[in-house]
């Protein structure tokens, strides 16, 4: 008997654990009172409100002028003066006046100085032979002395022949080219680039074409050097021809320094 009464108390000691575990799953309302807040919870979202008070505040803002950007400051820096030429007589067809302005030089298919002037009504192209030779314009049978170009208000003086060569200005550098078709002669005023702003200034055109035709146009302004204005121009148009059998090419290029004298004028070399 005894060995007997030793199995039934340990079978019994064997429930104990599993009659615990089934009092605590049956009966929890007893132990809530012993569960402690979880201070690893995360806090209530408050993702809506403050997305609430963004669209408040851009609202508010939506009115308002947007500041000026600050990573990029303005230029500050005086362009230095230079006298400009009067122009006392407006451009237009009835004064027999036409004018192009920096944007329209920009635009214009011209590689030369005698193909812009070309595009003036009544305007005639003369050259003295095949291509390569020099090329004037005419307009009402003028020729000759009637016939002149000024840079910057000084003429230029042909070196030969008795009126310059217009196939051999560029037009790289210029600000503006003003046509004067007048009857008793025909005034060519060309005004070249000394200093836009007080910043430097650089810009390159180049471009190709048939018969393995090249064109390069730059211009370099620098408006504070040696105590003036510093500016310089280099234009050159080659080809091969048809075939590559008539290579040529042209260029031509200015030098032009500028040192104001107070607010009186200026000297230009």
């Amino acid at each position: 008997m005894i060995p007997h009464r030793s199995g039934a108390v340990g079978l019994h000691r064997r429930k104990l654990p599993l009659l615990l575990v089934l009092y605590l799953l049956l009966c929890p309302a007893s132990l809530t009172g012993q569960v402690v807040p979880d201070s690893l919870r995360r806090p209530p979202d408050t993702l809506p409100d403050s997305l609430a008070a963004v669209g408040d505040s851009a609202l508010a803002l939506e009115g308002q002028e947007t500041p000026a950007d600050s990573i990029m400051p303005e230029d500050t820096l005086p362009a230095l003066k230079h006298p400009r030429l009067a122009t006392p007589t407006p451009a237009g067809w009835e004064q027999g006046i036409w004018q192009w302005d920096r944007e329209g030089i920009l635009g214009s298919r011209a590689l030369t100085l005698a193909e812009l002037v070309s595009e003036v009504p009544g305007m005639v192209l003369l050259r003295g032979g095949d291509y390569g030779l020099p090329v004037s314009v005419s307009a009402f049978g003028a020729g000759g002395g009637r016939i002149r170009v000024f840079r910057d208000g000084i003429e230029m003086v042909p070196l030969e022949g008795s009126t310059p060569d217009l196939s051999r200005i560029g037009m790289a550098g210029l600000r503006s080219v003003r046509v004067v078709r007048g009857v008793g002669e025909v005034r060519i005023e060309l005004e070249r680039m000394l200093a836009e702003s007080g910043r430097p200034l650089s810009l390159v055109e180049a471009g190709t074409g048939d018969l393995n035709t090249n064109v390069f146009r730059g211009t370099f302004v620098q408006p504070r050097a040696f105590g003036g204005s510093l500016a310089l121009a280099l234009d050159r148009v080659d080809s091969r021809g048809f075939q590559g059998s008539e290579p040529g090419s042209g260029s031509g290029g200015w030098i032009q320094f500028g040192r104001g004298i107070g607010s009186r004028g200026s000297v230009v070399l």
